[in-house]
């Protein structure tokens, strides 16, 4: 559950993927641990999926690519910048 919400479903922390778990799968995980519970057996098998993952980039064409935004400069004068000015 944890790759298909990440990967699939797009949800970025461990809260978002648990609470839809509750929200959505409580038929399927009559068990579920409480939140603390959770978080610790996500930690527990972390270097699991690392090494599936390690394995996994080695043996296909399988890529990553990191689209976060980076911060080119500050903003504080953004309102007085001449250069594409209208544009940007």
């Amino acid at each position: 559950m944890l790759i298909w919400n990440t990967v699939v479903l797009k949800q970025s922390t461990l809260k978002d993927i648990f609470d839809a778990l509750c929200l959505y799968h409580q038929k399927d995980f009559p068990r579920l641990p409480k939140y603390s519970s959770f978080v610790s057996h996500c930690h527990r098998v972390l270097p699991q999926f690392i090494d599936l993952l390690e394995q996994l980039l080695q043996t296909s064409d399988i890529g990553i690519v990191d689209s976060s935004m980076i911060e080119v400069c500050k903003l504080h004068r953004s309102d007085s910048h001449k250069v594409a000015q209208g544009k940007a």
